[in-house]
């Protein structure tokens, strides 16, 4: 398959929920140094580029220029590349399963999940924060949780209206997106292939 994919600079805030299961958000105590790397704990926002902007990490922005920008670029990430979306590493040991995280924070755990989300954001969109859904819906199926951050939230997507043989299909597509890499079976990795020369004869 050619590769149709290439990097890029643009920054979007979609949306997405707080993905609660990040260890980040109980880093909020001080380790055997005495540093505590999220004292805001559950409180914390990751608001992108934002972050980076406002100082927040204790460092400003190389040209003080750009903090001007914040209010413009709060909740935005960079969005990567699509190529080997659906690539994953052979299961080591075997009969295991790999799960892949997707987004900047790992709460889409498919691309079935990501495709969903980008069609049924705003049509099962609930006020709560992850793990609280409603009786009677499904976290990820018919309930998305709060954004993390609602500031320059893209409204372009979230209620596409796709059925779901037709979020199937973008799946099937994405998958197919590949640069030709071909995986490292766990066999190759015991029994490495070595090639060495011939020994070169001494000298008389």
């Amino acid at each position: 398959m050619q590769r149709l994919c290439s990097p890029t600079s643009l920054t979007i805030n979609i949306g997405l929920p707080r993905n609660l299961a990040l260890p980040w958000y109980s880093e909020n105590t001080p380790d055997q140094w005495g540093f505590v790397a999220n004292p805001l704990g559950i409180g914390f926002i990751d608001e992108g580029i934002g972050l980076f902007l406002d100082g927040y990490y204790g460092a400003p922005p190389p040209n003080y220029d750009w903090i001007a920008l914040n209010p413009y670029f709060v909740g935005k990430f960079q969005t990567s590349t699509l190529c080997d979306a659906g690539q994953t590493p052979p299961p080591t040991p075997p009969n295991t399963t790999f799960v892949k995280a997707f987004m900047h924070n790992g709460y889409l755990l498919s691309l079935k999940e990501v495709v969903h989300f980008y069609n049924t954001r705003d049509k099962y969109a609930y006020n709560v924060m992850s793990g609280h859904c409603p009786a009677g819906t499904v976290e990820k199926v018919t309930c998305w949780p709060m954004p993390e951050e609602q500031d320059n939230k893209n409204m372009t997507i979230a209620n596409l209206q796709l059925t779901d043989a037709q979020e199937n299909q973008i799946v099937a597509f994405l998958q197919t997106l590949t640069d030709g890499f071909v995986p490292i079976t766990p066999a190759t990795l015991s029994k490495p292939l070595v090639v060495r020369k011939a020994a070169l004869a001494p000298k008389q």
